[in-house]
C-alpha cells in the first residue's frame, strides 16, 4: 500500500485528490431509494464531505501550503476508504456505481434511471462490519486532517456550524438516521438530532397552534393514552422539601429543593430541584393537553441532558459525552401542587451527586453579589473565561436546534459547590420553539428581568440609542443573545447587573457603554467584542445566526488569561 500511495503522490495533485473524493461521495449521494444500512452510510459520507469542503476551501485560499505533502498522504488514504465502501455498496445496487462512473452521462437525468435504484436487501454481517470499519477509519483520517489544518478555535466553530446546519436542514426521517449514528464517532450530531426531532414533535402537537391539524394531533394523542396517567408525572406527595432556618423551602418561589421517591424506578431519597411556574395562560386548555405539553417538555429537556442515559454525577462525565452541552440538569418529570386544577406547575430535576449532605445551589447572581458584599477576591480570569464559554455554548446549542430559552439571566444559572466553573441553566418553564405560533406564556413582567431584555425601539431612541441593542420580538434569538451579553458583562466585571445600575433603561444605554469601556482592559478586546456582538440584535437574524454563533464561540474559546 505504501508503494501505491507513493505513486499517487507523484501523479495526482492535492486539488485532484479532493475532487476524486467529492466525485465518489456524489456517486453515493445520488443513489435513489436508499434505506437501512445504505442510508446510514450515505449520512456518514455526507457529514465527512462537509468537513472536507472546509479544508478544501482553506487550501484554495493558499492557507495550507506548508502542510500540503502531509495533506496529500491523508487524502490518498481517505480516497482508498471511500472506494472500498463503494465496492461494497455495488453489491446492493441494480447497476454498479463503478459502471455508472465509467459510462459518460448525457445529462443529470441519467442518475434517476430506475436501474440505478438500491435494492432493498439487508446487508450481510460481513459487509456491514467491513463498511462500519472503513467509515470509522475514514472518519479518523478526516479528524487527523482537521487537526493538522485547523486551530482549536476553528475546529470548535466549524463543528458547531456543521452540526447546526445538518440538524436544521433534516426532516424527521433523516433526523432518525442521524440519531442512529455511531456514538463513538458522531455523538454530538446524534444528540442534537434527537433534541431537534423531539422539538419538531412538540411543535406538531402544540395546542397553541390553533390549526385543525394541530388540534387533531392532540385529540389523537389524548385518545391513545390512559386517562389520568401522564408519562412523566411525579406526585407532589412523593416530595419532601428541605428546611432552611426551620422553614419549609416552599413552593411559592421560582424553585425549591428537596428529595423524592421515584416509584417507577424504585429510587428513594432522590435529591431534586423543582422549578415552579403558574398555570399555562392559554384559555380553555384541557387537562390532557397540559399534561401532554409537560410530558413533551420533559422529553426535550432529558434529551438535552444526555443522548445515552448518563449517570447523575456530572463531574465524571467525559468531555466526549458533554460535547453538545445544553447546560441543563437531568429532567425527571413534572409535578403539580394540586392534581385537579394544575394551577401550580413544576419541572423536576435531579440534583448532581454530592459527597456530603444536600446543599442548595446558588444562582450566579447570588454568588457574585455575596462576593461583593463580603469583599471577596474576584475569581481568576481563566476561571471566568471558562464560565463564560460554558454558558455561551449552552445558549448557542439551544438556539441551534430552534429552541428559545427566553429568560437568559444570572438568576437562572445555578452553581454547585462541587461543579467548579460550570453553571446549569434553569428557567425553562417559559421556553418555547422559535415559531411564534407556539407561544406558551408571556414572561413575568418584573423590574429585575428588564436588565436582560433589549429595549423597545421607542425607549432606545429616547435614550439616544442607535437601535442596534436588540430586537423587539420577545422570543427571538436576539433576545436570548442580549441576555447572554449582559451575563457576560456580569462575569467579566464580577458585578451583578442591578449593582451596576438600578435604572434598567440607563443600564442598557448610556451605562452599558461605560461598562464596555471597563471590560476591555480587564478581559481583553476579544471578550469585549463578543459582548458587543451579543448586545447587537443585527447579528442574530435567521440567515446568519448559525455562522455568527460559531464565530462567537471560537472567539470566546480563544480568550486566555
Amino acid at each position: 500500500m505504501a508503494e501505491t500511495v507513493g505513486l499517487a503522490l507523484g501523479v495526482v495533485s492535492l486539488a485532484g485528490l479532493f475532487s476524486a473524493f467529492f466525485d465518489a461521495a456524489e456517486r453515493i449521494r445520488q443513489l435513489k431509494g436508499v434505506r437501512g444500512d445504505v442510508k446510514e452510510t450515505v449520512e456518514v459520507v455526507d457529514i465527512e464531505t462537509k468537513r472536507l469542503i472546509w479544508i478544501r476551501d482553506k487550501y484554495n485560499m493558499n492557507q495550507l501550503k506548508a502542510a500540503e505533502p502531509m495533506l496529500e498522504v491523508m487524502m490518498n488514504h481517505i480516497n482508498k476508504e471511500i472506494e472500498a465502501i463503494i465496492s461494497v455498496i455495488d453489491k446492493y445496487t441494480s447497476r454498479s456505481l463503478s459502471e455508472a462512473q465509467d459510462k459518460p452521462r448525457s445529462s443529470a437525468r441519467e442518475w434517476t434511471n430506475p436501474k440505478a435504484l438500491v435494492r432493498q436487501v439487508a446487508w450481510i454481517t460481513k459487509d456491514k462490519t467491513e463498511v462500519a470499519g472503513r467509515l470509522s477509519t475514514l472518519h479518523g483520517w478526516v479528524d487527523s486532517l482537521w487537526n493538522l489544518a485547523t486551530s482549536e478555535s476553528e475546529q470548535l466553530a466549524r463543528k458547531y456550524f456543521l452540526r447546526a446546519e445538518i440538524v436544521s436542514a433534516s426532516d424527521n426521517e433523516n433526523l432518525q438516521s442521524l440519531e442512529s449514528l455511531d456514538l463513538d464517532l458522531y455523538r454530538d450530531i446524534s444528540k442534537a438530532a434527537r433534541v431537534k426531532r423531539l422539538l419538531m414533535h412538540s411543535q406538531e402537537t402544540s395546542t397553541v397552534n390553533t390549526s385543525a391539524h394541530a388540534n387533531r394531533k392532540y385529540s389523537e394523542w389524548a385518545a391513545e393514552r390512559e386517562v389520568g396517567n401522564p408519562a412523566h408525572f411525579v406526585p407532589f406527595e412523593s416530595m419532601q422539601w428541605q428546611r432552611s432556618d426551620d422553614q419549609d423551602s416552599g413552593t411559592e418561589g421560582l424553585w425549591s429543593i428537596g428529595k423524592c421517591r421515584l416509584s417507577a424506578s424504585g429510587q428513594l431519597d432522590v435529591p431534586i430541584l423543582v422549578e415552579w411556574r403558574s398555570a399555562f395562560t392559554d384559555g380553555g386548555q384541557s387537562r390532557s393537553a397540559t399534561e401532554a405539553r409537560l410530558d413533551g417538555l420533559h422529553d426535550l429537556l432529558h434529551a438535552m441532558y444526555t443522548a445515552e442515559g448518563g449517570g447523575p454525577d456530572l463531574v465524571s462525565r467525559s468531555e466526549a459525552r458533554r460535547e453538545v452541552e445544553f447546560g441543563v440538569l437531568e429532567c425527571l418529570g413534572w409535578t403539580s401542587r394540586t392534581s385537579v386544577n394544575r394551577d401550580r406547575l413544576g419541572l423536576v430535576f435531579r440534583l448532581p451527586t454530592q459527597k456530603q449532605h444536600l446543599r442548595p445551589p446558588k444562582t450566579l447572581h447570588a454568588v457574585i453579589e455575596l462576593a461583593r458584599q463580603q469583599k471577596r477576591d474576584v475569581p481568576p480570569l481563566g476561571y471566568r473565561f471558562d464560565m463564560a464559554f460554558g454558558v455561551a455554548s449552552a445558549v448557542a446549542n439551544i438556539l441551534a436546534v430552534g429552541w428559545r430559552h427566553r429568560a437568559v439571566r444570572s438568576e437562572n444559572m445555578l452553581s454547585f459547590e462541587n461543579q467548579s466553573s460550570r453553571l446549569f441553566l434553569v428557567g425553562f418553564t417559559y421556553s418555547r420553539s422559535d415559531d411564534a405560533s407556539h407561544e406558551f406564556s408571556n414572561l413575568p413582567q418584573r423590574p429585575d428581568w428588564e436588565h436582560y431584555r433589549p429595549l423597545k425601539a421607542d425607549a432606545r431612541e429616547a435614550e439616544g440609542g442607535d437601535g442596534s441593542e436588540g430586537r423587539d420580538a420577545e422570543g427571538s434569538a436576539a433576545t436570548d443573545m442580549y441576555g447572554l451579553g449582559v451575563v457576560l458583562v456580569e462575569i467579566g466585571l464580577w458585578r451583578t447587573a442591578r449593582s451596576l445600575g438600578k435604572d434598567a433603561v440607563q443600564f442598557r444605554t448610556s451605562r452599558m457603554r461605560e461598562f464596555l469601556g471597563q471590560l476591555a482592559p480587564r478581559c481583553g478586546s476579544i471578550y469585549c467584542d463578543v459582548v458587543r456582538k451579543c448586545l447587537d440584535g443585527h447579528h442574530w437574524g435567521s440567515e446568519t445566526l448559525k455562522e455568527n454563533l460559531a464565530d462567537l464561540l471560537a472567539d470566546l474559546k480563544s480568550c486566555h488569561a
